[in-house]
């Protein structure tokens, strides 16, 4: 495994046996398919293929073990879907801080983009001190429940909601999402990126292409969520938790 986000080794490392149990389609968890709103049967390579021609995909957790992947080839059918779901109003609200946020593209992106990996620096270096001094693994839940809400009153949390990670035995972290902060470009983590693991968002959105733009994939809730499964792994360039 080199080091993620362009040269910088983040220094955590995964679970990987909780890993493999959760993320693989298997006895453990069951996922169904679908595309255009018609579920999507056959060989599992057959189906991220199809998948992996889709401009939207989405994830939803439907039960504690079971998930529904689905594709779009449109973006205005993923639109028409996700207007009757629970999520419809982040969604929008995603939307709209993209525009907003694309209007600094042209002014000062590789500042923002800079500016952005040094935080995320911050927040992985801060999430270690946490670790040791709690004597609870990097990634390990109850350590990113209490860095997302903060060890007591007098101390402030970590700001983070979802954390990225590639699929290397190691379970090495490329990228931390913060709430409510579109993050432009993961500097380099995009050949990476297969698993996330979301600690507290209704929606998280990642795009295939710098400044949200290109296909994108959706996932509603909290847990850990495989990319492989949607055909979006290892094409992360972008994202915003919500």
């Amino acid at each position: 495994m080199g080091p993620a986000m362009g040269g910088l080794d983040l220094g955590i490392r995964g679970d990987s046996a909780r890993g493999s149990a959760f993320f693989c389609e298997g006895d453990l968890l069951k996922i169904r398919h679908f595309l255009d709103e018609k579920e999507l049967n056959g060989p599992a390579e057959t189906r991220r293929t199809a998948l992996a021609q889709c401009a939207v995909t989405c994830t939803v957790n439907v039960a504690e073990q079971l998930q529904e992947v689905r594709g779009f080839r449109k973006d205005g059918d993923f639109e028409g879907w996700v207007r009757g779901q629970p999520f419809a109003a982040k969604v929008e609200e995603t939307k709209e801080l993209v525009t907003r946020s694309r209007a600094h593209e042209s002014q000062d992106a590789q500042r923002v983009v800079e500016r952005q990996r040094i935080l995320n620096q911050r927040t992985v270096e801060d999430l270690m001190e946490l670790s040791q001094r709690l004597d609870l693994a990097p990634t390990s839940r109850e350590l990113l429940d209490l860095a997302h809400r903060g060890v007591s009153p007098l101390e402030p949390p970590i700001l983070h909601s979802a954390v990225l990670f590639d699929n290397s035995p190691s379970g090495a972290v490329t990228f931390i999402l913060p709430t409510g902060i579109p993050v432009p470009s993961f500097g380099g983590g995009n050949d990476r990126t297969s698993q996330v693991d979301i600690i507290a968002a209704a929606v998280t959105t990642l795009w295939d292409r710098t400044w949200w733009r290109g296909a994108s994939h959706v996932m509603f809730g909290v847990g850990l969520f495989s990319l492989f499964n949607s055909a979006f792994d290892n094409r992360a360039a972008s994202g915003i938790c919500l």
